[in-house]
């Protein structure tokens, strides 16, 4: 796919390579024309001082005296060459270069008048004038004059040879000179684009840097500017609402929430119980969509408040280990942990601890029982890693590159376990916002590895 920036070089390289082309052969021809033309003139002055001075001969009874006619010839056009005959064909006098050559009868000359044709004797192009003498108007002879263009040939072969080293060098430096402009004249725009490619959910502040001309270009980065400001501003006004929203929800909830369990523990009958503990486990539901709401739109406001401090990276995840044991244990599933060296690292240690447990808490819920979930720590003097692996259902290919989505659900059996799609987007948020990555390896059936990598500058690792 061509780029409008190619497509114009591309364009134009074409136009002036034309260009340069006619004009090559303008150039070309108005040189040949002009070199015939001064042969013809020469030629034609030849021919009348010929004719001349065989006039004068003829009234001093001299004719003809080839010597003379032939110091003409020398004295106008050197290596050019003559023929005289009369009108019954008889040669008075002829050069042997031309005794071979086509000749033309009395009659043909008279109806023609003086003409000029192009003739080709022994691999050589000749230019030759034909001319009718006609003295006292019974002496008529007809007189041929005749010129190599060996010379005009060489000049124009030279001239040839200029225009074709000439023209490719002239469109290359085009070519060159148009690569340059066009991409001084694209290179605003190329910003604008860079710029534009990094403007995320998380810095919509980002504003395209304009160029100091009052152009197109400028008119364009302007208009874009005051899109994103108010697509800005729509973002945090949903953000703001979704965050409210949640906000406002949790207290209803909580308070339907004991009011269920209160009439739960009050002698109802077993199908009222029933409803009740359906209703309860809903309400539950929706509490922890409202808090995961609540959570991923204040990690996804920029001026998010973090609260970094020097934590024990290894007791937090042995902590979080210990909280799901009772899960795993329910699940029967293995839960195991490696830590190969106690680290500290300065993280905000409710959102990390937030993270380490929505992970562990999925490697439980989608491995079946007799499985395995392993976590294990591990550290070097640049970065931390966490390695939790499981052994379970795993995710297919095209949900991978999706799972990290907000609101994401994959239509595989993963499907069967409730959820609200939130979990993995804070997970991901979380470890952005300690500027770590988090990755994943999968094979369906077989169980999924996360790798979660942060980096150790400004934290401490223990002795």
């Amino acid at each position: 796919m061509f780029t409008i920036k190619t497509k114009i070089i591309v364009a134009i390289t074409i136009v002036v390579g034309l260009v340069f082309f006619i004009f090559g052969i303008f150039i070309y021809q108005q040189v040949k024309s002009a070199n015939l033309e001064k042969v013809d003139v020469r030629l034609e002055s030849l021919s009348q001082k010929m004719r001349d001075e065989i006039d004068e001969q003829y009234e001093r009874h001299k004719f003809p005296v080839g010597a003379e006619l032939r110091d003409i010839l020398n004295e106008i056009l050197p290596l050019s060459v003559f023929r005289l005959y009369d009108s019954s064909g008889v040669t008075v006098y002829s050069d042997s270069v031309l005794r071979l050559a086509k000749s033309y009868s009395l009659k043909e000359i008279q109806q023609r008048k003086p003409f000029i044709e192009k003739i080709r004797i022994e691999h050589v192009r000749y230019l030759s004038l034909w001319h009718h003498v006609n003295i006292e108007n019974h002496h008529e002879w007809i007189l041929q004059v005749a010129t190599p263009l060996t010379e005009v040939e060489e000049n124009l072969d030279q001239l040839e040879l200029v225009l074709w080293t000439t023209i490719p060098f002239a469109l290359l430096l085009s070519v060159v000179a148009v690569y340059i402009i066009v991409r001084r004249a694209f290179k605003p725009l190329s910003t604008m684009i860079e710029t534009a490619n990094r403007v995320s959910a998380s810095n919509l502040n980002e504003r395209l840097i304009l160029p100091h001309k009052l152009d197109e270009v400028a008119e364009l980065g302007t208009a874009l500017n005051r899109m994103m400001e108010r697509i800005e501003a729509a973002f945090k006004s949903q953000k703001q609402f979704i965050a409210d929203a949640s906000h406002e929800i949790r207290t209803p909830l909580t308070i339907i929430q004991s009011e269920l369990e209160f009439a739960n523990r009050s002698s109802l009958a077993d199908s009222a119980k029933q409803s009740i503990h359906i209703a309860l486990d809903e309400l539950d539901h929706l509490r922890i969509l409202a808090g995961n709401l609540l959570l991923l739109t204040k990690l996804e406001i920029s001026n998010t408040t973090s609260h970094f401090q020097l934590i024990r990276l290894d007791e937090l995840i042995a902590d979080c280990v210990q909280k799901l044991s009772r899960m795993s244990a329910d699940k029967h599933v293995s839960l195991q942990l490696q830590i190969e060296d106690p680290v500290e690292f300065s993280a905000d240690e409710e959102k990390l601890r937030s993270a380490v447990l929505n992970l562990i808490e999925n490697a439980i819920k989608y491995t079946p029982a007799n499985g395995i979930v392993s976590l294990t720590l591990q550290s070097d003097k640049e970065v931390v890693r966490m390695i939790i692996h499981d052994t379970g259902v795993g995710i297919s290919p095209d949900d991978i590159q999706n799972i990290f989505r907000p609101f994401y659900r994959s239509d595989t059996s993963r499907i069967t376990h409730s959820g609200s799609g939130l979990g993995l987007s804070i997970v991901q948020r979380i470890i952005n916002l300690h500027h770590g990555t988090i990755s994943v390896e999968s094979v369906v059936n077989q169980g999924s590895t996360f790798n979660i990598t942060l980096p150790l500058k400004q934290s401490y690792k223990t002795d």
